[in-house]
């Protein structure tokens, strides 16, 4: 990570974080995808932590997916 300290609402303080990614299954709009998602944990608690460049991460990968998936289904 980027050595920033982000606030952990579980320790109440901030703090720093380390990665892991997760499998998401989602349906959206009758489309159906499945898409690895990084989820950052508190590095005390190992909580999950807000850390918004990480948030946007997941926001992009979560639309390049459903559209590939888009795609993917037109052409059947």
């Amino acid at each position: 990570n980027d050595n920033k300290t982000y606030f952990c609402l579980n320790c109440k303080e901030r703090n720093l974080y380390v990665l892991d990614t997760e499998k998401i299954t989602l349906t959206i709009k009758g489309v159906t995808f499945t898409y690895e998602e990084l989820q950052p944990y508190c590095i005390n608690c190992g909580e999950p932590i807000y850390v918004p460049e990480i948030h946007d991460i997941n926001i992009s990968r979560r639309l390049q997916a459903y559209k590939k998936k888009e795609v993917d289904n037109k052409n059947k």
